[in-house]
């Protein structure tokens, strides 16, 4: 089985790659409708209900910086503006792809560290897979 180092799944917002990343993850959900009756047998019974997820990623602070960085998040945050996203294996054998709103932005400043920034990204709307053969 092959496996992936983490520091080859990227994160491309708005057809640029978030710059500086340092740790990204992404997290799906469905929402789960309860349709036990008294036939269920004592055992709960689903059937899945609306989708969605969210991005997160820690990255360092570069105002400079000539791909996606604070700037752009901050602009779509203040703005309301979705943005379209592209998360998975920097060789693009697999992605997945969607719009997101920028839900949140942690600025870090620590004392005698690299300042970072830790952005959360809501998605909205359908999420594909594309892959790549």
């Amino acid at each position: 089985m092959a496996q992936k180092d983490g520091r080859f799944i990227r994160l491309e917002i708005n057809g640029n790659f978030l710059k500086g990343v340092t740790t990204s993850a992404l997290s799906l959900t469905a929402d789960m409708i309860d349709v036990t009756n008294y036939e269920s047998n004592k055992s709960k019974e689903y059937l899945s209900g609306e989708q969605t997820g969210t991005i997160t990623a820690t990255f360092t602070f570069d105002p400079d910086a000539s791909s996606a960085n604070f700037s752009d998040l901050f602009d779509a945050w203040k703005a309301g503006t979705e943005l379209p996203f592209s998360y998975g294996d920097s060789t693009r054998a697999y992605d997945l792809k969607g719009d997101c709103l920028v839900s949140s932005i942690n600025w870090n400043g620590p004392k005698n560290e690299v300042s970072t920034c830790d952005a959360t990204l809501q998605i909205t709307g359908e999420i594909l897979l594309d892959t790549i053969s």
